[in-house]
């Protein structure tokens, strides 16, 4: 679990287009979002994507 100022800086690192801060980003958030493909009624595998994708646009908008 990182602490709250480890997460923004991961973040604020992801928005400034650090393609590792990106995948530690989602590497972090996987559990969490892996959770989430339970509530889609889409493959897991097409949610899991999809959602890896809003946080990238999220993150970068």
């Amino acid at each position: 679990m990182l602490k709250d100022s480890a997460f923004c800086e991961l973040v604020h690192d992801a928005q400034q287009g650090n393609p590792e801060a990106r995948e530690a980003l989602l590497k972090y958030l996987q559990p969490e979002l892996e959770k989430m493909t339970w509530f889609i009624r889409m493959s897991p595998e097409d949610t899991l994507q999809n959602l890896h994708l809003a946080v990238l646009e999220l993150i970068t908008s």
